[in-house]
């Protein structure tokens, strides 16, 4: 794909004097059009990161929204980083009226749903960044869509948990943002733990033990016991202790078809 392409399709949004709605309608249809260049194409990715990148992608969508992500786009996203192009997963016949139709995940942990399977990560520090713009009641579907379903498979857990995407970094940060949304912090720790058990990196355990010190009072005497539960259980394994992961780009390895 040609580097260029990604600068014109970022273009159209910012180029002419369009009304809040066009704009909006616009940027509906590059998200679209990203999604199907970067869907199952390695190399799509690492161009798009490298020629547009995330970050200004994510301070276009602020811009477009002024300042509040919408759910919209927040389904969108999903849908980019599962690699869901035609949207049918979690934007299926038309944008449903409530985010709450995402579909609910009750596979076991072995066997994830479709989905569910994280394709596109570096879609997910996009995500996790806008959660702050995003209204209580929807980022709060967010994390527990993010913790029902995408983060219960070992295989996304690792994408999600790599240092490169700071997840723990931008949760811990949320729980003191909206520290006085006590259904939604707990559902934000629960995903901390959540991940906390899969690594628990030395700079991330001690931004975690810093929303206990007592200069933290908003964070420490309402989710303290929650915080101390978190860290305990994040000490039991509840997974192998090693494991295999070829992705299929970089492995390089062949492996014949075994007989069952």
């Amino acid at each position: 794909i040609n580097a260029g392409v990604f600068i014109q399709i970022i273009s159209i949004v910012n180029c002419g004097e369009w009304a809040v709605n066009w704009r909006r309608r616009l940027l509906s249809m590059v998200l679209r059009t990203i999604t199907v260049l970067l869907s199952s194409s390695y190399k799509a990715r690492e161009t798009f990161k490298l020629v547009i990148g995330w970050e200004p992608l994510q301070a276009l969508i602020l811009q477009i929204e002024e300042g509040s992500c919408s759910e919209e786009t927040t389904m969108l996203l999903f849908n980019m980083m599962i690699d869901s192009v035609d949207g049918k997963y979690y934007v299926s016949g038309g944008l449903p009226s409530q985010m709450s139709t995402l579909p609910h995940y009750d596979g076991g942990i072995d066997e994830p749903e479709e989905c569910c399977q994280i394709q596109n990560v570096d879609c997910l520090p996009l995500i996790l960044g806008l959660l702050p713009s995003m209204s209580e009641e929807l980022c709060l579907l967010v994390v527990k869509s993010l913790y029902l379903q995408n983060l219960r498979h070992p295989q996304n857990l690792s994408l999600a948990c790599a240092p490169a995407i700071h997840m723990m970094e931008s949760l811990m940060k949320l729980v003191v943002t909206v520290h006085n949304n006590p259904l939604l912090c707990t559902h934000i720790i629960q995903l901390i733990q959540q991940c906390g058990t899969h690594s628990m990196p030395v700079r991330d355990l001690k931004s975690l033990l810093a929303l206990l010190n007592p200069l933290q009072p908003q964070t420490r005497n309402a989710y303290a016991p929650l915080l101390c539960a978190a860290l305990q259980s994040m000490c039991v394994s509840q997974g192998p202790s090693m494991y295999l992961e070829f992705d299929g780009r970089k492995s390089n390895i062949v492996v014949p078809v075994m007989d069952e």
